[in-house]
């Protein structure tokens, strides 16, 4: 087989990437963030009623606490998270997103759905379904 599909999937990653980043004149969210750094404010968005510390983002996304540590700290920095301490444990502290998190988080959510949008008009719904079935049985394979 002389397929390279590997570099087709880097190829579309990187248009959709593109896509959603020349969404609007602002720097890219994902350039601010760095693709760890998104992928946190995303998990303390859907969280938001809980109480996430650092831990908790450590065990779900399977990194070292030195990596969350050093995202987290760029997310402070950029005034994109805060952290409280909490008063039943003094070595605790909450994260939490800011409102110009929330915002740029909402942003590109909308973003998301129009490209998600554009991108189901181009197909046929069995087109789509075959779409996210092999997307899926690739995703376990590389697992």
């Amino acid at each position: 087989m002389n397929n390279n599909i590997i570099a087709e999937i880097i190829k579309i990653s990187h248009l959709l990437r593109r896509q959603v980043g020349c969404m609007n004149n602002n720097e890219d969210f994902h350039s601010r963030l760095g693709i760890t750094g998104v992928r946190i404010v995303k998990y303390l968005a859907v969280n938001k009623e809980k109480d996430v510390f650092q831990k908790d983002i450590e065990d779900y996304f399977s990194l070292r606490a030195s990596s969350v540590s050093a995202t987290l700290k760029k997310l402070e920095n950029k005034e994109f998270i805060i952290k409280e301490a909490v008063d039943y444990d003094a070595r605790l502290k909450r994260i939490k997103l800011t409102e110009k998190a929330f915002n740029l988080h909402a942003e590109k959510v909308l973003q998301y759905e129009n490209l998600e949008k554009s991108i189901e008009e181009s197909m046929t719904l069995e087109e789509i379904n075959e779409l996210d079935r092999l997307l899926k049985k690739l995703a376990k394979a590389l697992d």
